[in-house]
């Protein structure tokens, strides 16, 4: 249950608006990290709307941004991703599980047959297995998902509406100590 109340926090954080920014900032970053029961938490805002989270505790980092993103903080530069705009995205790493994930949010104009086709070809280039492809072209929907060295996974999710399609590319890797 606690986390549910850190889930709605955040998801407060990712729409408000208004307030001076360092006032909203001070704020968010106090009534999150009271809602964890400690941990750090740091929040940049623009124009009185939230840009980026980060929230590091004893168990690791979590870290997000919205709007005109970036690729997420140390992502693997050996893991193909679909040209497009970058429009969230966020890293996590568990130490105590020993893994780190990577999400994004991508849009383009291109088609879904030509993004599920560059996925096939760029993972199949680097000993990725393909576990699952499911394409739905009624509702415009696809769904992927590699597999390598039994924890590292990718998993890109397609939606195709109107003339925007949408990417969401996850990749969780296994911790090298």
């Amino acid at each position: 249950m606690k986390h549910v109340g850190i889930v709605i926090i955040i998801l407060f954080a990712l729409f408000l608006t208004g307030c001076g920014q360092t006032a909203s900032e001070t704020l968010l970053e106090e009534s999150m990290e009271a809602a964890m029961g400690g941990g750090d938490v740091e929040v940049e805002m623009k124009d009185g709307e939230t840009q980026s989270v980060t929230i590091e505790t004893e168990d690791g980092e979590v870290s997000f941004s919205t709007g005109g993103a970036d690729l997420p903080q140390g992502y693997p530069e050996e893991i193909p991703y679909y040209d497009g705009e970058i429009t969230n995205s966020g890293t996590s790493s568990v130490e105590s599980l020993g893994f780190t994930s990577y999400s994004m949010t991508i849009e383009t104009n291109d088609n879904s047959e030509d993004i599920v086709a560059f996925y096939v070809k760029e993972l199949s280039k680097d000993d990725w297995s393909k576990i699952l492809e499911v394409n739905d072209p009624e509702s415009g929907t696809s769904t992927l998902s590699w597999l390598k060295n039994a924890m590292d996974q990718v998993n890109v999710s397609i939606l195709a509406e109107d003339k925007v399609t949408e990417i969401t590319q996850t990749v969780v890797i296994e911790m090298i100590e």
